[in-house]
């Protein structure tokens, strides 16, 4: 082993001692050379079609590598594409800006050619940096899921290798592609958590406050144990599922609806299907406003099981007989970690139609069969008759501007609308409804379960009103869980919570790399204050010392 090597991969496994065994104990690639530039440096080089393929510059690769983060400007956070002599990585580890980013590269074995002549102790031991060799796409998402904050983070960018990418295009493609999915997920994140941030923390406690003090509720921590107490509660499978969305088109499907094994509803479906004579089994919220609480206003049905975000509306979980909580918030997490397992569904999204399929697929559903899900505003009306958003536009109505007007309004103003029309319908979609509508079809087609989701329309006018029924499930009876005890225990979480919010190291400049060097239970709480840290304009070292301030009160309220 020369020294070269030695010195590499010791720092390699600094970061990664699995990794650094992989390496030492893979051959070099045969095809791999070195050549040295004209200004000196040493350059990989592969073989490939009859051709040398450099990685970097043959002439000047540092000169190369410094023009390359001139383009790329400064950046937060940075994707590098290959490894190579790390020339075009340097400049960034040097550049104030830079706070954490991930390397990509395939084959061991060019890696440990690589490591056997190039200096690189720098980047493998820099803690900003992940090395990721031979990844999948699921496991670049992951690594740029988990360093990614934009709360923290100002810039996103992926920086290729050209030479090294043109050796293997179809993986780096496939890395690049799953790297920007995961950061435009997280910058759509923050988007809500600016506009939601706050909620989300003073929700999650008071939902867990009222559990502690009517006991009415359930939480799971694996999906064997939610299906066998669903069917043991309900004495059968959940069958053909149909999930219930709010949208225009669900007027056209309610006859169909009463022909399911179960009736799943989005909370803002669920007054019109009570309106209608429907009664679901189950009732899904994830909203943190307000609205989830008119909805059951509306419906007055609150002897059926809710599953409610942890985050959601606690005006809700107050008044219902039975509620599951799911969550995947930072504080969800932590609850569920420090107090009390809760179930985490698998990509839940940011909506409740998705999070409802989720639920379904968890619990055990055959198939799933979606409808109202319109992800548009079919015909200029945005809302099926009977909900409660539905009935709100209809009390703005007059004489003058009549409830037609009124929902066309609604669906045209909205946020970067556009209008699509066809010779029979027209409809106005959003950005954000597209997105939503995405992410379902993608989530969708990675279930092993058969997933419909219809969309029926019909001329304005037509009227398609139903007076189906079916079974009713007898109402159940409030769930007595968990075991006594669980008062102190829920005061020793928000004493352990608070403990590690007040003994949080004072924040330092830059605040990405104060998060990223906390460890154990102050890593665990200082994720929690990500969400109200997103709803301040500036996100400095004084905004940290405010969010921690103020989940130090929303905890304090809890235990007077």
């Amino acid at each position: 082993m020369n020294e070269v090597f030695a010195a590499n991969i010791a720092a390699l496994a600094t970061r990664s001692h699995s990794l650094a065994a992989a390496v030492q104990n893979t051959p070099s690639h045969p095809d791999l050379a070195f050549l040295t530039s004209r200004s000196g440096e040493s350059v990989p080089m592969i073989e490939s079609d009859g051709r040398k393929v450099t990685f970097h510059s043959r002439y000047a690769p540092i000169v190369e590598a410094q023009r390359r983060f001139e383009q790329t400007g400064p950046t937060g956070f940075v994707v590098f594409l290959g490894l190579g002599a790390g020339y075009h990585i340097n400049p960034f580890l040097e550049s104030a800006e830079f706070e954490a980013g991930v390397i990509i590269e395939y084959d061991e074995r060019v890696v440990r050619a690589l490591l056997g002549a190039i200096p690189l102790v720098p980047i493998l031991a820099d803690s900003r940096l992940e090395l990721l060799v031979d990844p999948t796409p699921d496991e670049v998402n992951g690594a740029v899921c988990r360093a990614f904050l934009p709360v923290v983070t100002e810039r996103f960018s992926v920086v290729p290798l050209d030479g090294r990418v043109r050796l293997a295009r179809e993986a780096f493609a496939r890395a690049s592609a799953a790297a920007r999915a995961a950061a435009e997920a997280q910058i759509a994140d923050f988007t809500v958590q600016r506009r939601l941030g706050l909620r989300w923390t003073s929700n999650s406690l008071a939902n867990i406050a009222n559990a502690v003090e009517t006991r009415a509720f359930s939480a799971f921590s694996d999906h064997d144990r939610f299906q066998s107490h669903w069917r043991r509660d309900s004495g059968t499978r959940l069958g053909r599922v149909a999930i219930v969305g709010a949208g225009p088109t669900l007027e056209d499907s309610l006859a169909e609806i009463g022909n399911a094994d179960t009736v799943l509803s989005t909370d803002t479906a669920l007054p019109t299907l009570v309106a209608f004579g429907l009664k679901p089994d189950m009732v899904v919220s994830v909203d943190a406003q307000i609205y989830s609480y008119h909805h059951l206003l509306c419906s007055r049905m609150t002897e059926v099981p809710w599953f409610l975000d942890l985050a959601a509306c606690p005006s809700v979980s107050r008044r219902v007989d039975r509620v599951f909580f799911v969550g995947s918030h930072p504080l969800s997490r932590l609850i569920a970690a420090w107090f009390y397992p809760m179930l985490t569904l698998p990509r839940p999204g940011g909506n409740v139609t998705q999070t409802a399929l989720s639920l379904a697929y968890t619990a055990g559903a055959d198939a799933v069969e979606i409808y109202g899900a319109d992800f548009s505003y079919p015909n200029g009306k945005p809302y099926a008759r009977g909900t409660y958003l539905y009935r709100y536009f209809e009390s703005r109505a007059n004489r003058y501007a009549p409830t037609e007007g009124v929902l066309l309004g609604f669906s045209r103003d909205a946020d970067s609308a556009y209008r699509v029309a066809d010779a029979a319908n027209s409809e106005y979609r959003t950005p954000s409804l597209d997105a939503y509508r995405i992410e379902l079809t993608e989530f969708a087609a990675t279930l092993p379960i058969r997933v419909t989701r219809h969309k029926e329309r019909r001329p304005p006018h037509s009227s398609s009103r139903t007076t189906a029924r079916r079974r009713i499930r007898p109402p159940q009876a409030p769930v007595r869980e968990p075991d006594a005890g669980f008062t102190e225990l829920w005061f020793a979480f928000l004493e352990r919570y608070h403990t590690a919010l007040r003994s949080l190291p004072h924040p330092s400049a830059p605040v990405s790399r104060w998060f990223r060097s906390l460890e154990g239970d102050h890593a665990a709480a200082a994720a929690t204050i990500l969400p109200p840290l997103a709803a301040h304009d500036t996100r400095g070292v004084e905004d940290v010392s405010t969010a921690v301030s103020w989940c130090l009160d929303r905890v304090e309220r809890h235990l007077r």
